[in-house]
């Protein structure tokens, strides 16, 4: 079971989680600031990922896909 990056550059609705994942390069934990700065990269799972659809009465349908995360990594790392 692997990793692939996730190529993202949008934000999340509960970004806090990203907080708990800590830089397996610096051991460092990712921080509100990274958060702001976009500082990080995300790696999913490359098997476990799930695609729904509901409907919305603005819209009609709306698709979602559902990603594992399984790591964080900092794009720079923070020096000490």
């Amino acid at each position: 079971m692997g990793a692939v990056e996730l190529k993202f550059s949008g934000s999340f609705e509960k970004d806090q989680y990203l907080k708990e994942f800590q830089c397996p390069y610096c051991d460092k934990f990712i921080t509100d600031n990274d958060i702001s700065e976009n500082n990080y990269r995300l790696w999913v799972s490359d098997y476990a990922n799930e695609i729904t659809r509901s409907e919305s009465a603005l819209v009609g349908s709306v698709y979602g896909v559902e990603f594992w995360l399984k790591s964080v990594e900092h794009l720079d790392c923070p020096s000490d």
